[in-house]
């Protein structure tokens, strides 16, 4: 047996392990342990490795324009996905990161942090991912002078009170088994005048608790937009390549149709139910009192 075989079937073993744990844990509303959440997060990054490479540096669902004229039925690379990071900081406008310290929770491989570092300017870009796997990938993978990443708990911010202008969470809350302590710690962290930037897919169900563990803080202003529709166009333009992508990886059945499940490709059931409003995937804008107004909407 080949090193790759053995690698695909101890991670074949692992996701079907941890990904069972996780789902029925959410099925039967449970507080899911930091320890599965952490080797959860650990096995899909070693898969996405093992089997992507370094080709793959986002993983978040994407944002595409559904105007006629703006819409490409074909989207190249990680195109959808940076697209995602550019909708969701252009609710605070134009420069609005040049010169300012930002922190990204939950940064994954890291090209959201790196398209920001190298695009928006900021004077420092920290990415904070609970997967030990993913943060060495990154540190690895990126060249930004302004740009660094850390092992860390989303839950338990290891900053000091007032550290950033900034904070962004893409496509990572709605794993959190204590959601609640990570919007208190986003609020402890910001500089009067902060923003927490987030976009999320979270169940319609759960939307109003979701909503309100948001509002659980003195928050001086806000701004929300549902980006359903944009992530479901992203998703249909992008089916294709993800879907080559992930067959050509050699990995066993089990591991491909899961991939093509978690990255919501034609046909899958997170696809479906986004497309039914069951998932609804939200943008906010929060900001911390002290600063300049953002209008309520």
């Amino acid at each position: 047996m080949t090193q790759f075989a053995r690698q695909s079937l101890h991670l074949t073993a692992r996701l079907v392990w941890f990904g069972g744990l996780v789902k029925y844990g959410r099925r039967l509303g449970l507080s899911i342990p930091k320890w599965i959440m952490r080797g959860w997060f650990n096995t899909v990054s070693q898969v996405t490795v093992l089997g992507l490479g370094e080709e793959v540096t986002c993983l978040n669902y994407g944002y595409a324009d559904t105007t006629p004229d703006q819409h490409s039925s074909s989207a190249p690379g990680n195109t959808t996905s940076l697209r995602l990071y550019g909708s969701l900081v252009d609710m605070l406008g134009a420069n609005a990161l040049a010169d300012r310290d930002v922190l990204e929770v939950g940064s994954g491989r890291g090209g959201g942090a790196n398209f920001i570092a190298e695009t928006c300017q900021p004077r420092r870009m920290t990415g904070v991912e609970l997967s030990p796997d993913a943060v060495s990938f990154c540190r690895n993978h990126y060249e930004a002078p302004n740009l660094q990443f850390r092992q860390g708990d989303a839950m338990c911010l290891d900053f000091p009170d007032e550290s950033f202008d900034v904070v962004i969470n893409v496509e990572s809350a709605h794993c959190y088994p204590d959601f609640g302590a990570f919007v208190a710690g986003v609020h402890r962290v910001l500089r009067p005048g902060g923003h927490l930037l987030l976009t999320d897919c979270v169940r319609a169900t759960r939307m109003p608790r979701f909503r309100a563990a948001l509002h659980s803080q003195p928050w001086a202003a806000h701004q929300e937009t549902d980006i359903t529709d944009n992530v479901i166009a992203a998703l249909i333009a992008d089916s294709d390549r993800k879907t080559r992508l992930i067959e050509k990886t050699g990995l066993p059945s089990i591991i491909r149709r899961h991939l093509r499940e978690l990255s919501a490709c034609a046909g899958s059931r997170f696809l479906s139910r986004f497309q039914s409003r069951a998932l609804l995937y939200t943008s906010f804008c929060f900001e911390k009192a002290g600063g300049g107004e953002i209008v309520e909407v």
